[in-house]
């Protein structure tokens, strides 16, 4: 079996821009640049796999978490909860809040869209009428 010569990498042969450096290393490897307009994409896929994930839980599953959370919410007045049935009651309320916001979510998002429209007009409005203020001052 004939095996390949070692060719020492002379550090001309790659072209290292300093965006593609790390902390003034030279690996020669250009990491990904998550700032900007990518996290808000990361978010938004996010949030959809979430709801994707929660939707696919059963009738049972569903039912099975809100007795559980009942169970727990009783021995939680009771007095008799113990430090890891509290921490199981904020899990099994997390789940249900999860797919309450997959069954919901959709309908919330479009909502608070509506409502960031109107704010971004009653801002506009404000903005029209200092102008307007403005133009007449100047009479």
């Amino acid at each position: 079996m004939k095996t390949a010569a070692y060719k020492p990498v002379e550090q001309d042969e790659f072209d290292l821009s300093p965006s593609e450096t790390s902390a003034g290393s030279h690996t020669g490897i250009k990491f990904p640049d998550f700032g900007g307009g990518d996290a808000a994409l990361i978010a938004v896929t996010a949030k959809l796999a979430g709801r994707i994930n929660a939707a696919s839980v059963s009738d049972q599953e569903h039912k099975e978490l809100l007795r559980e959370r009942q169970a727990l919410l009783d021995k939680k007045l009771d007095g008799t909860i113990n430090r890891q049935e509290e921490n199981r009651l904020a899990y099994v309320r997390w789940s249900l809040d999860r797919i309450e916001d997959a069954k919901y979510g959709h309908s919330l998002d479009k909502i608070d869209d509506a409502v960031q429209m109107y704010q971004r007009f009653v801002d506009q409005l404000h903005d029209f009428h200092h102008q307007l203020e403005g133009a007449t001052k100047r009479r």
